[in-house]
């Protein structure tokens, strides 16, 4: 199989995954929505508990068609009339109880409260032990750098792909941000940088649960459930990746691949 249709065939799986992934959340009341305690997923789930069950499966979808637009395309669907709506009045929603909560933070520090947000540093130690309690088995590499820019990176191995996991921990604000990466183990120059190199094949980046990928503003008791739940939607992840990858093992397809680098 030519690299170009394995990257397709697995988009579309991790589509059609999401898809499945989201019709579940909706027909149990949302488990694992209500987890994130701030940010664009909390917003989302606030303004679908205003929505009949027709209408947040319509909006699900529509998110999911803007999310993974190539693989929607692929299997010929667009976002419709009614999604495109739904889209539109969420993202209003979404933005003013964005403004909403940064004015009542802004309010209560006024006021001379201390709101005890967790730090980098602390996020980060934590992530990274959580991940090795519960993933340290499979873990083949690890890389970390702190400072100014936070971040993590656990490398497992997959169907003879390199699956990273990357933890982001932001800047200036308080939150955990994680995304999935499938690559392959061998490496190649960049073009015009030579001294750096990249993956061969990028299969997928920046996957993650649904569309989400962000716990924002997490207070300092607030760590180990924040850490929690993502370590919860990795593991989802990481249980269905073998499903997602089954006859795009890398063995299957580096041959033709290599030979048209």
């Amino acid at each position: 199989m030519l690299f170009s249709e394995a990257q397709k065939q697995y988009q579309i799986r991790h589509y059609l995954w999401s898809i499945s992934e989201f019709e579940r959340e909706i027909a149990l009341s949302f488990p694992n929505l209500r987890l994130f305690n701030a940010g664009y997923a909390r917003e989302v789930h606030q303004f679908m508990q205003q929505l009949e069950k027709k209408e947040q499966l319509t909006l699900a979808h529509g998110l999911l068609k803007e999310r993974y637009s190539d693989a929607a395309k692929a299997v010929g669907e667009a976002v419709s009339a009614q999604e495109q709506l739904l889209l539109n009045k969420c993202r209003v929603f979404s933005s003013n109880l964005g403004m909403k909560l940064d004015d009542d933070i802004a309010a209560r520090r006024r006021t001379g409260e201390k709101i005890a947000f967790a730090s980098k540093r602390k996020l980060q130690n934590a992530v990274t032990a959580k991940f090795k309690e519960k993933f340290g088995g499979q873990i083949i590499g690890e890389r970390s750098y702190g400072e100014s820019e936070s971040w993590s990176v656990f490398e497992m191995k997959f169907c003879g792909w390199i699956l990273s996991t990357h933890f982001e921990f932001g800047r200036h604000e308080s939150l955990i941000e994680y995304s999935h990466t499938i690559e392959s183990e061998t490496r190649k120059p960049l073009p015009r940088r030579p001294d750096i190199m990249v993956p061969a094949m990028l299969l997928e980046q920046r996957m993650s649960w649904l569309c989400f990928h962000q716990l924002k503003h997490i207070l300092n008791s607030e760590i180990d459930p924040a850490c929690d739940a993502v370590m919860k939607f990795c593991g989802y992840f990481f249980d269905v990746a073998p499903k997602l990858l089954k006859g795009l093992e890398f063995e299957k397809i580096a041959a033709e691949s290599a030979a048209s680098l």
